[in-house]
């Protein structure tokens, strides 16, 4: 079940219930743009819309990057979900 608190969000990013589809473009947000939508969040400000999907097919997908190091090139390690190997497609 969807928690759509920030906490929430973020405790299910980090257990791989929300990932990112493959035909999602890459990660691009550095660190400090990251910090001012959070800080946005706590402020309670507008931040436009954020879609969720759920899905019952197989979908090719990428984890969310855990850590925000900028010098390090990102490698793109795609996976494909199956109905037991992520939350994503329960």
């Amino acid at each position: 079940m969807l928690d759509p608190t920030l906490f929430g969000l973020l405790s299910q990013v980090e257990r791989d219930e929300i990932i990112l589809p493959a035909m999602q473009r890459p990660f691009v947000w550095k660190e400090d743009r990251i910090y001012r939508l959070v800080d946005s969040l706590f402020g309670g400000f507008p931040i436009g819309a954020i879609m969720l999907w759920r899905t019952v097919t197989v979908q090719r997908f990428r984890r969310l990057p855990r850590d925000l190091d900028n010098e390090t090139a990102e490698v793109f390690n795609f996976e494909t979900s199956t109905d037991t190997s992520c939350a994503c497609c329960r």
